[in-house]
């Protein structure tokens, strides 16, 4: 019954960030097609890393790309990672950061940035780094070699038994603000980013023609 619950919260989210304007959850397991393109951040301390992919680079006005964002641990034993706070870019996301009990942030800016200028990135209206800390959840429990983890604690009140995901989402990117208002793509260069609360940090380029 709380699978159900927790199952419905998150597909049932509907998320504004910075130029993101919006992203959807969808159901299943990662998978943005064979022409995906797949970019990663490793933090080896902990033994995780973060994968994410876009399902194109390039789109036309108003058009819409496909994501995932999921952290995984690349240890071949169960994986404890504390719950933590420790956004690279905290200016950068905004609530809600993600789906219930996930610590993965997506968001997309205007313009071409790397991680070497991404702190001059305009800052969102209000933006904030928001973790699942403040939700209640304690840490991750993952699998071996898998994004699958069990949820320890959290705001929906999972148990171990209740509550094994994966960490992270998938979903849809189709626009970005513009001055605190959502506007649907236009033809420019934007970056999209994704954050984990570790500190994990990957950027893909995007192109509007």
């Amino acid at each position: 019954m709380k699978q159900a619950v927790l199952a419905s919260l998150v597909a049932g989210l509907v998320i504004v960030g910075l130029g993101v304007a919006y992203f959807y959850e969808t159901s299943g397991h990662p998978n943005t097609g064979t022409n995906s393109t797949t970019y990663t951040a490793s933090n080896p301390n902990l033994g995780i890393h973060l994968s994410f992919s876009l399902n194109a680079t390039a789109t036309k006005p108003g058009g819409r790309i496909g994501f995932q964002a999921f952290v995984y641990n690349d240890l071949g034993r169960e994986n404890n990672v504390s719950a933590s706070s420790n956004w690279s870019i905290p200016r950068l996301v905004m609530d809600p950061c993600g789906p219930v009990d996930s610590p993965v942030a997506v968001v997309t800016i205007p313009g071409h940035y790397d991680e070497a200028n991404l702190s001059s990135a305009p800052s969102p209206e209000f933006g904030f780094g928001c973790t699942t800390v403040e939700g209640g959840v304690k840490n991750y429990s993952f699998q071996p070699y898998s994004d699958m983890a069990y949820v320890i604690g959290g705001s929906q009140g999972c148990a171990p038994s209740l509550c094994r995901m994966g960490v992270g989402y998938t979903g849809t990117v189709f626009g970005y603000l513009n001055n605190g208002q959502a506007s649907p793509f236009m033809r420019g260069v934007y970056t999209v980013v994704a954050e984990d609360e570790w500190g994990d940090l990957a950027l893909a380029p995007l192109t509007v023609t």
